[in-house]
C-alpha cells in the first residue's frame, strides 16, 4: 500500500487546536456538498473533479473523503489542492492518499471565515491509467465530509458507497471528420534552399481544387506570405493548379496531384518560382515607402505587379483577388464573420446568457442558447484574432492561421488569421497545437504558451493540458520555463531548450 502525505504550514496537532478555539458556536444553514457529474474526452491526459458547497458562508474548515476506481485513474500529491472559494484564502492543507486502494483523505482550514458562495472546496486532477473506452463510466465515491468540525450541517450526509453525493465520469468520444485540408505556399526561391522563408511569399496567385473528373471544385488566392489553403476537402484524388504568376520567373511545374484521406491536414503542397522576371523588377520595390521586404507595403506592391503582369500577358478576366467587404451575417444557429482585404481585427468572447462577437469596430451579441456555431475568415489582410472562452473543458485545435475552440453549446472556427490568442478557464481545459511546415518556435512559460513562425502568430493561456506536436516539416525548437502552471506534451523531432 502506498501512502502519502502532504502538509503546507505548521504543526498538525498544533493547528488543529488553533481551528477548536477558532470556531465558535452558532447557527448556519445546512449545506450540500457533492461531487458533480463530468464528461470528458477519451483523448483528455488530465480533467479536474470538484467537490462542491452550495454556500461557503462561515466555512473555515472541511474534511473529505473520496475513493476512486485506482484501475482506472490516478493522481498524486501535487494534484490536490485548494479549490476556487479559498482563492485569495491562505489555507492548511493536509492529506493522506491512498494510491493503491484509491482513496484521498483531506482537511483543510483557514483562519478566516469564507465568504456566501457557491463554488469548489477541494480541486483533483485525475489522469488515466488505460485509454477509456467511450461511454465508460466511473464513479468518485464522496464517502465522508464534515465542516467546521461538525457545527455546520450537510444534507445529504454523503455515505459510502454509490449515493447522489457522487460524481459520474463519463468518457465521451471524439468525432472525427471526415474533411480534410490542403494548404500550402507559393514563394519565390530568392535563396534557392528549396523552402519557403521570409518575404518570399508572393501574393494574388489563384489556385484552383480540381477534382478527378477534371471539374474546378473551389478557388483560392494567395495572401500576403504566399499562404493558401483550402478546408473542408472530402476525401479523394485533386489536382492543385496555380495559375502561373506572369511577373515570376518559372520555377517548375503549376500542378500538384495529391491523395487526400479522411480528416488528414497536408500543408506542404508548394509551388516555386525563381523570383521577378527582369522586366517587372521595378525600382520603387528598393524605395523606402516599400521597405522592408515582408512589410504589409512591400506585398501590397508585389500583388499589384503580379496583377500589372497578368493584363500585359492578356488575362484580363481575374488578374487580382477580389474586393471583400467584412460583414457579421446570422444564419440560423450559425454567425459568419467575414473579413476583408485589409488588416481585421476579430474578438469572440462566450457568455453564458450572450456570446459577444467583434469585427473592426463592430459589436454585437447573440443569444447562447440559439447561436451555437461562430465561423471567421480572415479574408486576405493580417488579422489578428482573440477568443475567450467561459468552460473549465474548452478543447482548442490550432494550426497555423486556423484555430477550433469547442465548449459546452459552443465552437468557434477561425480561418485565415495571422495573429491569434486564446484564454480559457478551468483545469479540463485542453489544447492540441501543430505545427507548420517552416521553422516554428514554441516557447513554454510559466503561464502561457506561444508558437510562430515568420507566417503567423499564436499564443494561449488558462488551459491545463498543451500537446504540441511538430510533423510538418521544418526545424522546430521548443523553448521551455522550469516551472510551468499546465501540463505539456510534445510528441515529434522538437530541438529542445531552456527559456
Amino acid at each position: 500500500m502506498t501512502s502519502s502525505r502532504r502538509s503546507i504550514g505548521f504543526e498538525r496537532l498544533e493547528t488543529r487546536c488553533v481551528l477548536s478555539t477558532l470556531l465558535g458556536v452558532g447557527e448556519a444553514e445546512v449545506v450540500r456538498i457533492d461531487v458533480p457529474d463530468l464528461e470528458v474526452l477519451i483523448t483528455a491526459g488530465q480533467f479536474s473533479a470538484p467537490i462542491n458547497v452550495s454556500n461557503a458562508q462561515g466555512i473555515r474548515g472541511v474534511e473529505v473523503r473520496l475513493g476512486y476506481d485506482a484501475a482506472l485513474l490516478e493522481t498524486s500529491e501535487d494534484r490536490i489542492r485548494a479549490g476556487s472559494l479559498w482563492s485569495g484564502v491562505q489555507t492548511e492543507l493536509v492529506l493522506n492518499l491512498d494510491e493503491a486502494a484509491g482513496t484521498i483523505n483531506v482537511w483543510i482550514f483557514s483562519a478566516e471565515e469564507l465568504q456566501a458562495g457557491t463554488g469548489s472546496l477541494l480541486e483533483i486532477d485525475f489522469r488515466p491509467v488505460r485509454t477509456p473506452v467511450a461511454g465508460e463510466t466511473s464513479i468518485l465515491d464522496l464517502s465522508f465530509a464534515r465542516i467546521n468540525e461538525g457545527q455546520i450541517s450537510i444534507d445529504p450526509i454523503p455515505q459510502p458507497g454509490l449515493d447522489e453525493t457522487d460524481g459520474r465520469v463519463t468518457f465521451t468520444a471524439v468525432p472525427v471528420s471526415e474533411f480534410g485540408t490542403l494548404s500550402g505556399f507559393v514563394y519565390a526561391d530568392t535563396n534557392n534552399n528549396h523552402q519557403p522563408d521570409e518575404a518570399e511569399g508572393i501574393p494574388g496567385v489563384k489556385i484552383l481544387l480540381v477534382d478527378s473528373a477534371g471539374t474546378a471544385v473551389a478557388q483560392a488566392w494567395t495572401d500576403h506570405d504566399g499562404w493558401y489553403e483550402f478546408r473542408e476537402v472530402a476525401p479523394g484524388a485533386y489536382q492543385i493548379q496555380q495559375r502561373q504568376p506572369e511577373s515570376m520567373i518559372d520555377g517548375g511545374d503549376n500542378q500538384i496531384d495529391v491523395q487526400l484521406a479522411a480528416d488528414e491536414s497536408r500543408v506542404d503542397l508548394h509551388f516555386r518560382e525563381l523570383g521577378l522576371r527582369p522586366e517587372y523588377l521595378y525600382t520603387r520595390l528598393l524605395a523606402a515607402s516599400s521597405q522592408p521586404a515582408g512589410s504589409t507595403r512591400w506585398t501590397t506592391l508585389i500583388s499589384q505587379i503580379e496583377s500589372d503582369a497578368q493584363v500585359q500577358s492578356g488575362n484580363t478576366a481575374d488578374p487580382a483577388p477580389p474586393t471583400i467587404t467584412p460583414s457579421i451575417v446570422r444564419q440560423g444557429a450559425q454567425v459568419v464573420v467575414q473579413g476583408g482585404n485589409g488588416d481585421d481585427v476579430f474578438r469572440f468572447q462566450a457568455g453564458t446568457t450572450n456570446h459577444t462577437v467583434t469585427l473592426n469596430d463592430q459589436t454585437r451579441q447573440f443569444p447562447a442558447a440559439e447561436v451555437t456555431s461562430v465561423r471567421f475568415d480572415g479574408g486576405l489582410g493580417r488579422d489578428t484574432v482573440e477568443l475567450i472562452g467561459n468552460s473549465a473543458q474548452d478543447q482548442l485545435d490550432l494550426s497555423p492561421k486556423t484555430a477550433t475552440l469547442r465548449g459546452p453549446g459552443y465552437t468557434v472556427q477561425v480561418m485565415a488569421s495571422e495573429n491569434i490568442s486564446v484564454r480559457s478557464t478551468g483545469p479540463g481545459a485542453e489544447v492540441r497545437w501543430l505545427d507548420s511546415p517552416v521553422d516554428d518556435r514554441l516557447s513554454a512559460e510559466q503561464t502561457s504558451a506561444r508558437m510562430q513562425a515568420f507566417h503567423y502568430r499564436q499564443e494561449v493561456s488558462g488551459f491545463q493540458r498543451i500537446v504540441a506536436t511538430s510533423q510538418a516539416g521544418g526545424e522546430d525548437r521548443l523553448l521551455r520555463a522550469a516551472v510551468l502552471d499546465y501540463v505539456l506534451e510534445q510528441t515529434g523531432p522538437w530541438l529542445l531548450g531552456d527559456l
